[in-house]
């Protein structure tokens, strides 16, 4: 990639470096703190944001910018522990050094935006990291298509196994899933009031989550309608569902009924990606045989869907003017390099630490009177 010529100039990387060393500075001075600024200035801020999206925002804060680690400023002047992240989106956590720089590379690249009609190097180099990543415990997953939501990434992987199988026009998923909003997926996920006032544009025939019944329900699915079904679309840590945690057994079990109908095994690791012992969910359950496709996003800035050759679409099924930016693909660059490394990975041990740790966490903050759950 050109920028890493440009910044071999010793002024060009000098002034970088100084740049970043200053930024740390600044945002590593963060502590929490209480609100400073007026109420009023607060609501106002908040009522403006309600004006023009035609709805409040889901939690009454606005951000300025400045963040790092776990601490986030916001425009009422206070500082605070961001305890969403953004839903899995910042893997690194706020201001990280290294995400720092990668946005810095990537402001030196002739584009803001890449996609069908203007690919760069880091495109080609972040689609064989997710397939290198996809296929670290022997999944033979073998194209990546890029796209810029989690939404987008399920949508393409549904086109992609409709196409495959037609004339089948009916999708398996399990119940409580939540795969997504756009007028096609929005049929999939199992809220009802997610689709007020949509037309009805796919056929969904749902299994309960982690029954021993499962296999029984996709086996009279499947009976009641042979031939029918084009592919199960599968979260398989649930999290708008009541954070479930797939039970391995019975996950193998459906895959093997699924590939013994010939029916494609599609799993949804928008939100489970890089957050569980494996970099997928799937590989954690050991279901890597299984896998014909799988998409991923949040935590790796850009989304995709990554497929086998016998589902790869034929020209015109999916294109995006829009595949990401190129800063989400620098950034991308850096999440998958350090997955690749192995240390977030390479033994229990870490985990277990982490739970015991968050164990004591939970343990004491029930004690807290305004906190439960």
């Amino acid at each position: 990639m050109w920028y890493n010529d440009f910044f071999t100039d010793k002024n060009a990387n000098d002034a970088k470096q100084t740049l970043i060393k200053e930024y740390l500075k600044s945002v590593k001075k963060l502590k929490p703190k209480p609100p400073t600024a007026p109420k009023e200035v607060t609501d106002e801020l908040l009522d403006r944001f309600k004006n023009v999206r035609g709805g409040g925002l889901v939690f009454p804060y606005v951000g300025t910018g400045k963040g790092y680690g776990a601490l986030v400023e916001l425009t009422d002047g206070s500082v605070k522990y961001d305890m969403i992240g953004g839903i899995g989106v910042n893997y690194f956590g706020h201001g990280n050094e290294a995400i720092v720089e990668s946005s810095l590379n990537s402001a030196f690249s002739d584009c803001v935006m890449q996609g069908n009609l203007q690919q760069n190097e880091e495109s080609l180099e972040v689609m064989e990291k997710f397939k290198r990543v996809a296929n670290l415990h022997g999944a033979n997953l073998d194209h990546v298509f890029l796209t810029t939501s989690g939404a987008m990434a399920v949508e393409n992987g549904i086109k992609m196994a409709f196409q495959k199988k037609f004339p089948a026009d009916r999708i398996l998923a399990f119940a409580n899933c939540f795969h997504g909003r756009t007028t096609g997926v929005s049929q999939i996920t199992d809220k009802p009031y997610y689709r007020e006032g949509l037309p009805d544009t796919l056929k969904v025939d749902y299994i309960p989550f982690n029954a021993e019944s499962a296999v029984k329900h996709l086996e009279k699915h499947i009976a009641r309608h042979p031939g029918k079904h084009s592919c199960m679309v599968a979260e398989l840590i649930q999290g708008e569902g009541g954070f479930n945690v797939g039970d391995k057994k019975i996950l193998q079990d459906i895959a093997k009924c699924l590939k013994k109908h010939d029916i494609l095994f599609f799993v949804d690791e928008v939100q489970s990606f890089a957050r569980t012992y494996k970099p997928f969910a799937f590989q954690m359950f050991e279901l890597d045989e299984y896998i014909d496709l799988v998409c991923v996003g949040k935590s790796t800035q850009v989304c995709a869907t990554i497929f086998k050759e016998e589902v790869k679409p034929r020209p015109g099924l999916v294109s995006q003017t829009f595949t990401g930016a190129t800063s989400s693909l620098f950034a991308a660059d850096v999440v998958l390099s350090e997955i690749l490394k192995g240390k977030f990975y390479d033994t229990d041990k870490k985990q277990g630490l982490n739970h015991k740790y968050f164990d004591y966490l939970s343990d004491e903050l029930s004690k807290c009177e305004h906190i439960s759950n």
